[in-house]
């Protein structure tokens, strides 16, 4: 068989450092990772006692979020 007849699997002219797109792939598994770990904190602590959450917009900038 000719070298021809195979697609290319890797471009020789490609350095090592990853792509652009393959940043953004890294990016968004890191983003959506830590999404995930902290949505699963935030269930451990309303599990746990949801009352830990009462005070927790006490301190807020704004009269909306202090007042409800």
């Amino acid at each position: 068989m000719s070298a021809t007849s195979h697609p290319v699997l890797h471009n020789s002219t490609s350095s090592a450092r990853p792509t652009g797109r393959d940043r953004s792939r890294v990016g968004r598994s890191v983003v959506g990772g830590f999404y995930l770990m902290m949505a699963g904190v935030h269930l451990g602590i309303v599990a746990a006692d949801a009352e830990t959450y009462r005070g927790f917009a006490d301190g807020g900038l704004f009269a909306f979020v202090r007042d409800g």
